[in-house]
C-alpha cells in the first residue's frame, strides 16, 4: 500500500512539473470612450502568449470617415516602422524579431476624430508566431468609439480691460458694460490699452487710433464668440489741449517770408505737419536719404525697405513710418531687449499660417500688433521685429516676465514646449573688430612651442655626436695609428696550422 501511495505522489507531481500553455491573447484599451471632433483618442492593442512571440501580423480596421491615422508605435524591438496604411487604405501591423525575449507586444494607434457618431475599430490577427516562425494563433477583438461634436460658446465677454494711467473709466469696468467714456490732460498723446476674454477660443479686434488728438477719440475691442455672437466695447476718450506756458515779451525780430506752405498730413484723423529734414536722432542702422513727395524734397530715414519721416502733431516731433505704395503713414514703434533696440513690423511673419490672427498687447508702454504662439503655451505671443542690420525675423513675447527673445525655428518644427531661444542678432563690424584674443594663452602656446624646439635640436645634436663617436678607429697608447696593425685570432692560427717566419717576428 505504502508503494502504491508513493507512486501515486510521484505521478502527481509529474503532471504539475509539466508545463501548460495557456491560449494566445489580443485586448484593446484606449485612453477614453468618448472624443470630439478634431481631437485625437489613442488605441493600445496588446497581443499576449505563454511563450516568447517573434513576430505579429495584423490588420487594424476603422471607419475612414470618422476617424484618420495619425501615428502608431510598437514596443516589439527597433521594429517601429512595421505599422503602415497599404495601398487599399487598410492599416497594416507587421512586426518580426528573431532574438525577441518578450510575451507581450503592445501597438499603440492613435487616430483623430472627423466627424460624429458611433465607430467601430477592430484588430484581426493574421498570425502570431514564435522565434522559430511557428505559428501560435490569436483571436480577433473590436472597441467602439463615440465621436461628439464640440458645443461652440456664445462667450463674447471680457474678463478685464485695463488703460493707462491717468484715465479713469466711466463706469467702472464690468463685462456687462460695453460703452465706456474717459478724460485725459493734454499731456497723454497714446491710448494702447489691454485686456483679457473670458473665452480663450474667442476672437478680438481693436480698432480706433492709438494716438490721440486734442478732443474726442473712440477706441474698440470687438469680441466675436465661437458661434459667431460678437460683443463690441467701446471707450470714447477726450482729451484735453495741452497747457500752454507764459513766454516773456521780447523785442520783436523781424520774420523772414515763407519759402513754402507747410506740408499737412492726416494719419489715424490727426493732422500732422510733415518737417523737411530730419532733426532727430537716427535709430540704429537707419541712413538719412533724401525722397520728393508731391514734388518737395525731404529727408527720409531708411533701413531694408522701412522709411520714416518726422512729423510734428503741435506739440513734439515724432518719427512715422511712410508706405510709398499706399502713400499713408503709421506710427513708428520701437521695442527694447537688453541693451539692444529693435523696430517693430506690424506685417505677419512669413513663417505664420495664413489662418493666424494677429492681437495688440501693451509691451513697455507701447501697443503692438502680435500673433498667439501655442507652441509654448498660453501667454506667448509672437511679435516681428528688425535689428540695426535690417535684418527681419520673429521674436517671442512672454506676457509672464515682458521679455522679447528671437523666436528659433526649431520651435515651429515640433510642438514640444520649450524656451530654448535666444536673441541672436548678428555683430555689426568685420571680422577683426569683433574677435576676442586670449593673449595670456597665446604666450603659453608660443612659449611650449620655443621649449619643443630647444629639446629637439639638443637630441639632435647629441645623435650627431654619438655617430660621429662610432665612426673613429681606435687608436694607439703612443698617439699615432699603426696602417699595419693587424688582429690575429691565435686559435684560429692554431687550427689552421699557420706559421710565422723570423722575418715576420723581426718586423712585427
Amino acid at each position: 500500500m505504502k508503494k502504491f501511495f508513493s507512486l501515486l505522489i510521484i505521478l502527481l507531481l509529474l503532471f504539475t512539473a509539466i508545463p501548460v500553455n495557456a491560449e494566445p491573447t489580443v485586448s484593446i484599451t484606449k485612453n477614453k470612450s468618448t472624443v470630439l471632433v478634431g481631437e485625437t483618442v489613442e488605441i493600445k492593442f496588446t497581443f499576449k502568449d505563454s511563450g516568447v512571440i517573434g513576430g505579429v501580423h495584423a490588420t487594424i480596421g476603422y471607419d475612414t470617415t470618422k476617424l484618420s491615422y495619425v501615428s502608431g508605435d510598437s514596443s516589439f524591438g527597433d521594429d517601429a516602422n512595421g505599422i503602415k496604411i497599404n495601398k487599399q487604405g487598410d492599416l497594416k501591423v507587421v512586426l518580426g524579431d528573431n532574438t525577441s525575449t518578450v510575451k507581450t507586444v503592445v501597438v499603440t494607434i492613435k487616430f483623430k476624430a472627423l466627424a460624429v457618431g458611433e465607430t467601430e475599430i477592430s484588430v484581426t490577427t493574421k498570425e502570431m508566431v514564435d522565434v522559430d516562425k511557428n505559428f501560435i494563433g490569436a483571436p480577433d477583438e473590436s472597441t467602439t468609439i463615440s465621436v461628439k461634436q464640440e458645443n461652440k460658446s456664445n462667450n463674447a465677454n471680457l474678463k478685464w480691460l485695463t488703460v493707462p494711467k491717468g484715465c479713469t473709466l466711466v463706469p467702472k469696468f464690468s463685462k456687462d458694460v460695453t460703452n465706456y467714456t474717459c478724460t485725459v490732460p493734454g499731456s497723454v498723446t497714446s491710448f494702447p490699452m489691454d485686456w483679457e476674454k473670458e473665452d480663450p477660443k474667442a476672437t478680438d479686434v481693436v480698432s480706433g487710433a492709438l494716438s490721440l488728438k486734442v478732443g474726442e477719440n473712440t477706441r474698440k475691442v470687438t469680441v466675436t464668440a465661437q458661434d459667431g455672437t460678437k460683443k463690441v466695447y467701446t471707450v470714447k476718450i477726450t482729451r484735453l489741449a495741452p497747457e500752454v506756458t507764459a513766454t516773456p515779451e521780447l523785442t520783436p525780430t523781424p520774420t523772414p517770408a515763407p519759402t513754402q506752405e507747410p506740408i499737412k498730413v492726416t494719419v489715424e484723423e490727426q493732422e500732422y505737419t510733415l518737417n523737411p529734414t530730419i532733426s532727430l536722432a537716427l535709430p540704429d542702422g537707419f541712413n538719412k536719404e533724401t525722397h520728393l513727395y508731391n514734388g518737395t524734397e525731404i529727408e527720409t530715414a531708411v533701413l531694408s525697405g522701412i522709411k520714416l519721416v518726422q512729423l510734428n502733431d503741435g506739440t513734439r516731433d515724432m518719427f512715422f513710418v511712410y508706405n510709398e505704395q499706399t502713400h499713408t503713414f503709421s506710427a513708428f514703434k520701437q521695442i527694447a531687449n537688453t541693451n539692444k533696440t529693435y523696430t517693430a513690423l506690424e506685417e505677419k511673419p512669413d513663417i505664420l499660417p495664413e489662418s493666424a490672427v494677429s492681437q495688440h498687447k501693451v509691451i513697455a508702454d507701447g501697443e503692438y500688433t502680435v500673433w498667439p504662439f501655442t507652441q509654448f503655451g498660453e501667454g506667448y505671443y509672437i511679435i516681428h521685429i528688425m535689428n540695426s542690420l535690417g535684418e527681419k525675423y520673429p521674436a517671442v513675447y512672454c506676457e509672464a516676465d515682458g521679455s522679447v527673445q528671437k523666436l528659433s525655428l526649431k520651435a515651429l518644427e515640433t510642438e514640444q514646449t520649450g524656451t530654448n531661444i535666444e536673441i541672436t542678432p548678428k555683430p555689426a563690424g568685420n571680422f577683426f573688430d569683433n574677435l576676442k584674443i586670449d593673449w595670456m594663452l597665446v604666450a603659453i602656446i608660443v612659449c611650449a612651442i620655443i621649449l619643443v624646439a630647444i629639446i629637439v635640436v639638443i637630441i639632435v645634436m647629441l645623435a650627431k655626436n654619438k655617430k660621429m663617436k662610432k665612426q673613429e678607429a681606435p687608436k694607439r697608447q703612443w698617439g699615432f695609428e699603426d696602417p699595419y696593425d693587424i688582429n690575429i685570432d691565435e686559435e684560429e692560427a692554431v687550427k689552421n696550422e699557420t706559421t710565422f717566419s723570423q722575418d715576420d717576428i723581426d718586423f712585427i
